[in-house]
């Protein structure tokens, strides 16, 4: 019993660990050799370590696609307001349109506590909010947060969510937007003991959940191993 008790203390420690480091979701990182196109247009769910893009071949009463995205060139320096960090961007999401209940949607696995960042720009001229929600966008939902970037001008938002969910979806609720980052920093890990941790440990997002892999084990959040 004890040394079962050892072991699980120690798997406890290792996801801790990890727990408080960000992740980063820069478009110009992507792997997109293998989505589905109709021309330029990006027309099925793009997944990225975790991270998902809803995007359908769905047409409208005219025939024409109104459920894709797209990704483009365009460089975006982005520099905090302490002067500490500088990020630079060179290619974005484009919605083509506002977003729709199954498409043009960005679903982002967060815990409880985490602070979740965006870098977005309007998609054309007027007010076009980027909001952050706890459900998929129908038309209607409200949203947590919100914040109305410019055209031309990169965009900042920063929100802690404290609710219990282990995603939150980002929307256009007015009209086209673009998105050129997104991260997640979950909540920093307290009063735990980590020395007893041995071997590298990995963290990363697999079908919108966290994953530990520790000596090439592979673990959920409560230090079940995943078969």
């Amino acid at each position: 019993m004890k040394k079962i008790l050892t072991l699980a203390a120690v798997l406890v420690a290792a996801l801790a660990m990890n727990a408080a480091d960000p992740v980063m979701w820069n478009v110009a990182d992507w792997d997109l050799s293998s989505v589905t196109k109709v021309g330029d247009s990006i027309t099925s769910t793009i997944t990225v370590n975790g991270l998902q893009v809803l995007a359908t071949d769905a047409r409208n009463s005219k025939g024409k696609l109104a459920e894709y995205v797209m990704i483009d060139g365009n460089s975006k320096t982005w520099k905090s307001a302490d002067e500490s960090e500088t990020i630079s961007f060179s290619k974005r999401v484009k919605t083509g349109g506002k977003s729709t209940a199954t498409g043009r949607q960005f679903v982002v696995p967060v815990t409880k506590g985490a602070t979740i960042e965006v870098w977005a720009c309007a998609g054309g001229d007027g007010e076009r909010p980027v909001v952050i929600g706890d459900v998929q966008w129908d038309g209607s939902a409200e949203g947590l947060s919100s914040f109305t970037p410019e055209k031309s001008t990169l965009g900042y938002h920063s929100y802690v969510y404290n609710g219990e969910s282990d995603k939150l979806y980002i929307w256009g609720s007015e009209n086209g937007i673009n998105i050129y980052g997104i991260r997640v920093t979950p909540a920093a890990a307290t009063n735990i003991d980590n020395t007893a941790v041995e071997g590298k440990v990995v963290k990363t997002f697999e079908n919108g959940q966290l994953v530990v892999i520790k000596n090439g084990v592979k673990y959920n959040a409560t230090g079940s191993v995943i078969r």
